[in-house]
């Protein structure tokens, strides 16, 4: 039998509805909604309580309340009639059919998913992201654009990929940054650049320490010609005084055709490296930057959860976009990590199982992420609403981690075991991994274990793809394995590409998702199969066995800013 209050929550909640019943369908249990009672005319609800209780108004002026109460070890609807005890009948009426409304209805609720993707660096368009990865996933004719009204940016559309057999109906939504990024100057590129490049080299990744030495050359080699071409072009600027003006017009000539090279020159590396530098560095004047990214991020997580209408979320990350993914989902798991429902006394075999797991290094990635998996799912059957279940990073510059998010090797390992720098697997001891919390339930104190906030990717699984590169510049320069950074549970996946000179250049950061669902690569490929696009063949049998308690997102536990858009970074 379904319980009461779970089919009234269903009933009374819009975000209930839209999880069990679809979009289109509202219960309509509201100030003024109609009540149809056996034998009699409708009543009418003229008023609901803090608590849920409604109160009714009948024909002739009868009244009665309708209220969810515990009942020991069940729950009960009481209806409370004050003109008489006819009411209880025709209620029994209404319960009846509704419960048959919830039975039928999850009996054939059909799961969905959401993809956030995330761009990277340079002076990207709104909706550009969401069209490379829709591309790379569907083939067109399987592809909707449909008004994005959960970013609230009027630029932004979401893709929608139609359901198949294995394929829940999939939204693709785009967390879009980059107006959010003032425009950078030397002084912030520079600052950022010393930070980075004037350490001790020992303290600086292998990978970029070649970038270092080039870094040296370059600027010896510019400060050596610029002298040099002062004292030339001085020279015959002096002796021009004293012949014929016709070397000042060659002077001019060169100082303009300097001028314009120096331009272009700064130009490509402000408007691509800028936002790295900006992000990336914990300056003073960043901070709102990084603020303003984030929060927008974190919102849109928050309003994706809290919506209703998703069962699972995927979070995809290509660049410096990898990295902001990494920051909200270690921030909004910070938000909800120990909300949880009231379930019955319940074993969490999953969770002693993940235990188990992290007593050794993990050698068996496969077993591992169906740990994860299996976790996942059991603290959603404990009322968690945290529906993200996997990270997907492309060319990710937290392969370099040690240098670009700390001082050192040391200083990351640091923030890793302070937890500050989510790992996968989490670096605290195995037996410090749940956090026991009570709560009241049908007259009883029960006990449930949670996962600590530092440890998302305890039930996110990660994968990484990366191209690989020779010598900095002979293919993807930025990307990386990641598991010998952030942890062994992560799934590094080397791919590649058709095209030798994408695959062999720096242009092989750009071709994660070049290749197209009809016309797939390996990059394409190994693209899919991390999103787990096809994840209706789990799915079903997830939601089968969810709770109706569950099936409720339950609302913020905590006091909060309203969630709202932040303004750009460049507002004064």
């Amino acid at each position: 039998m379904i319980p009461a209050d779970a089919v009234w929550r269903v009933l009374a909640s819009p975000a209930g509805a839209r999880q069990w019943l679809g979009d289109p369908w509202h219960p309509g249990l509201q100030e003024g909604a109609l009540v149809p009672v056996r034998g009699s005319r409708p009543a009418v609800i003229d008023g609901i309580a803090p608590d849920g209780t409604l109160s009714l108004l009948f024909e002739g002026g009868r009244r009665a309340t309708v209220e969810v109460r515990p009942d020991g070890a069940d729950t009960i609807m009481v209806v409370t009639d004050y003109g008489g005890d006819a009411l209880a009948v025709g209620w029994d009426g209404l319960l009846t059919a509704a419960r048959f409304l919830a039975d039928r209805t999850h009996a054939r609720r059909r799961p969905r998913q959401a993809v956030v993707v995330i761009h990277g660096m340079g002076n990207q368009r709104p909706n550009a992201t969401v069209r490379r990865l829709g591309d790379a996933l569907a083939p067109p004719q399987e592809q909707f654009s449909k008004p994005d009204q959960v970013s609230r940016a009027y630029d932004l559309r979401r893709s929608q990929l139609e359901r198949k057999r294995n394929r829940p109906r999939t939204d693709i939504y785009e967390l879009y940054w980059a107006h959010r990024v003032p425009t950078t100057g030397w002084g912030q590129l520079t600052a950022w650049l010393r930070s980075v490049f004037l350490r001790d080299p020992r303290r600086i990744h292998p990978r970029l320490r070649p970038l270092v030495l080039l870094f040296y050359g370059v600027l010896l080699t510019a400060l050596m010609g610029a002298g040099a071409l002062v004292l030339v072009v001085g020279t015959q600027w002096f002796d021009g005084i004293k012949a014929n003006t016709s070397t000042l017009t060659q002077a001019g000539g060169v100082s303009l055709l300097l001028s314009l090279l120096s331009g272009a020159v700064s130009g490509v590396l402000l408007s691509t490296f800028g936002d790295v530098a900006r992000y990336l560095d914990d300056a003073p004047g960043n901070v709102a930057v990084r603020q303003g990214i984030r929060d927008s991020g974190v919102a849109l997580l928050r309003r994706l959860h809290e919506g209703g209408l998703y069962d699972r979320i995927v979070v995809v990350g290509h660049s410096l976009g990898s990295v902001i993914g990494y920051d909200i989902i270690r921030l909004y798991w910070a938000e909800v990590n120990g909300l949880h429902g009231s379930p019955p006394p319940f074993k969490q075999e999953a969770l002693d199982a993940y235990r188990r797991l992290l007593a050794a290094p993990v050698t068996d990635l496969v077993g591992y992420q169906t740990a994860q998996r299996k976790l996942w799912m059991e603290y959603r059957r404990l009322g968690s609403p945290w529906l993200v279940t996997d990270f997907v990073t492309l060319g990710s510059p937290l392969s370099l981690a040690d240098t670009l998010l700390a001082r050192s090797p040391a200083d990351l390992e640091l923030h890793k075991a302070r937890q500050e720098l989510p790992t996968c697997p989490p670096t605290c001891d195995p037996k410090k991994l749940a956090i026991r919390v009570q709560y009241l339930a049908d007259g009883r104190i029960l006990t449930v274990r949670t996962l600590p906030a530092g440890a998302p990717f305890a039930v996110v699984r990660w994968t990484n793809l990366y191209f690989p590169s020779r010598f900095l510049f002979f293919g993807d320069p930025v990307g990386g394995p990641l598991a010998p950074v952030l942890g062994g549970g992560i799934k590094d996946v080397q791919v590649t590409t058709d095209s030798r000179l994408r695959r062999g250049t720096p242009l092989a950061h750009t071709s994660y998702w070049r290749a197209t669902a009809e016309h797939p690569d390996a990059a394409v490929r190994a693209l899919t199969e991390a999103v787990g696009i096809e994840s209706g063949r789990w799915l079903n049998g997830h939601l089968a066995a969810m709770p109706w308690e569950c099936s409720v997102p339950p609302g913020p536990s905590r006091p909060r800013a309203a969630d709202r858009e932040p303004p750009p970074a460049d507002t004064p």
